[in-house]
């Protein structure tokens, strides 16, 4: 195919037709893959805290189990094993404790491209509107000064 170079016309009506489709599907690509970290990060989010949820509930139930059976004298070594055993199961509970953390800030990096998103939406709109302008302008222009005078002389 090519360019539509005999009429300037013609070009401004193709050139405002392209453009105003770019606006259009860039736009929309954009919003999607937003839509689509978003939604990854809210599963990460959701899985660092049933992960975190799941630990205190153990860490609830051994903390328990101690106050149960701290009373009743145990060997130096039953203690040791077993405060060995809290204290790998606690640097795990804050290891996923800090995994959690960067979920807030997610968010916030979620919300400052939404903003993002919005401003250039309202951007688009305009320049789509100025496309579409530039659109019908060439097709307007391009009928009366050219096709229509084209036509008439081809009828002759």
């Amino acid at each position: 195919m090519q360019a539509p170079t005999d009429n300037l016309y013609k070009f401004l009506a193709i050139s405002g037709l392209i453009c105003m489709l770019f606006f259009y599907f860039d736009y929309n690509q954009r919003k999607e893959q937003l839509q689509n970290k978003k939604d990854e990060w809210i599963v990460s989010a959701l899985e660092l805290n049933s992960a975190l949820d799941a630990s205190s509930r153990e860490l609830k139930a051994l903390e328990m189990r101690y106050q149960k059976f701290g009373s009743q004298a145990k060997t130096a070594e039953e203690l040791k094993a077993e405060f060995d055993r809290t204290a790998t199961f606690q640097q795990e509970f804050n290891k996923l404790g800090i995994k959690v953390e960067p979920t807030s800030y997610k968010l916030q990096i979620v919300q400052r491209l939404e903003e993002e998103l919005a401003a250039l939406k309202s951007r688009y709109t305009s320049y789509s509107a100025w496309s579409l302008g530039l659109f019908l302008l060439g097709i307007v222009l391009w009928y009366y000064r050219t096709q229509r005078h084209l036509d008439a002389k081809e009828r002759t």
